[in-house]
């Protein structure tokens, strides 16, 4: 399975320690030019960007992907956000890893799977590569990730621990 990952996942994951188990969920990672240079060049210093530099070419690929097309041009996004949509239907990928409400929608639209980021901690739960969702989630929200609360319950309740 491919999936590609956009700036504020990687750096969510990063902050809660589970940033390492990406390549154990799908057998491709990849990331657009623009949302290795957000969070490894323009974030040098800042959660993630070590872990991003370390993982590039070991298990995250880094991509230019070709120029948006005129969907994507119209879309009310982030350059960064154009790229990770457009990487993501150059290389028909199974899944878009994103919290964005404008990039979701626009993923949906392009008939992509968008998956928000904690989705991807309850998926670790599942496969016991962490012992609680509640570590990791509290881990994100005490460095500053924002999870809707919604989202944080729904995946308290799916893991068995709310």
């Amino acid at each position: 399975m491919i999936t590609v990952v956009d700036t504020n996942s990687l750096i969510g994951l990063a902050k809660g320690g589970v940033l390492h188990f990406l390549p154990e969920l799908f057998d491709v990672v990849r990331i657009p030019s623009a949302v290795f240079n957000e969070v490894a060049v323009a974030g040098a210093g800042r959660p993630g960007a070590a872990e991003v530099t370390v993982a590039r070419d070991k298990w995250l690929t880094v991509e230019t992907p070709p120029p948006p097309g005129h969907q994507l041009q119209a879309a009310n996004l982030a350059p960064a956000d154009r790229e990770l949509l457009s990487l993501a239907g150059a290389v028909h990928a199974n899944w878009v890893i994103t919290d964005d409400r404008p990039a979701r929608a626009v993923a949906q639209s392009m008939g992509l799977q968008p998956v928000h980021t904690v989705e991807l901690v309850l998926a670790m739960r599942q496969l016991q590569l962490i012992p609680l969702c509640r570590v990791v989630l509290e881990r994100m929200r005490a460095a500053d990730f924002g999870i809707r609360d919604d989202l944080y319950e729904a995946v308290l309740r799916l893991a068995g621990e709310l």
